[in-house]
């Protein structure tokens, strides 16, 4: 995979003083904190569900979302503020190489998403461990726009907390400035079982088949120096195709 930001600062080796910024306590002080916001959201969201009849219909389902991703952007916009940083010190930055280079990855990013994963998919399946279909695939007529919606926020918003916020801060954690490679290997894997467990309520096979996809989205945004829009593009279309075609 080509790298898009080779320039672009970054914790993942590029600029040490990016690293420097935050001190190993703060970066675990920033991991409770998310682990703080993931727990809210998720009790949220189970508390609504419980109150709300099956089958979930559309505005109940749109409320669902919001509650969820709202809490999450949230509690992302506030660590960042009391940093005084930005979104685009996380990742969400314009492509330093430009859009149209960025849209021309993202198929073949897809597609090599796709291939890597399909491994994963054939042995859950003989392990009868096939993900479940998520709650919002079970609402009967749902609209293309509230799918994309959906779609769209949790790519945004997944992507930051996971990818850019989660991510970085572990990497400082596991000694980016020291052992930058095995640092960024075992935040990634960490990270990545962290947003499976998020999935883990759509079966055993949901929280593993998603903790693949967080672990190649971490490898996307390490080839991209730190800039999570083509994780963010790609994310957005595999829930898109999950929602729409699935």
């Amino acid at each position: 995979m080509t790298e898009l930001e080779p320039d672009a600062p970054t914790p993942f080796g590029s600029a040490p003083s990016a690293v420097r910024e935050l001190t190993s306590s703060e970066a675990k002080h920033d991991l409770l904190w998310c682990v703080s916001a993931h727990v809210v959201a998720s009790g949220a969201v189970f508390g609504l569900s419980t109150l709300l009849a099956e089958p979930l219909r559309v505005p109940q389902l749109v409320a669902l979302i919001a509650v969820s991703h709202g809490t999450l952007l949230l509690a992302v916009l506030v660590l960042v503020a009391r940093r005084g940083r930005s979104l685009a010190d996380l990742g969400a930055a314009r492509p330093t190489r430009g859009w149209t280079r960025l849209f021309a990855l993202l198929i073949p990013t897809q597609l090599l998403m796709w291939a890597t994963l399909a491994p994963i998919a054939a042995v859950l399946y003989v392990l009868d461990l096939v993900p479940e279909r998520a709650p919002i695939q079970a609402v009967e007529d749902l609209p293309w726009f509230v799918a994309l919606g959906t779609a769209l926020t949790a790519g945004f918003v997944e992507e930051l907390l996971f990818r850019g916020l989660i991510l970085d801060r572990l990497v400082r954690v596991f000694g980016a400035a020291r052992k930058p490679r095995p640092a960024f290997l075992l935040a990634a894997g960490v990270s990545s079982v962290w947003f499976g467990i998020g999935h883990a309520a759509n079966g055993i096979g949901a929280a593993i088949m998603t903790a693949a996809i967080g672990f190649f989205l971490c490898v996307v945004v390490r080839r991209s120096r730190g800039n999570l829009v083509l994780a963010m593009l790609v994310h957005t279309l595999q829930d898109a195709v999950a929602l729409l075609l699935l």
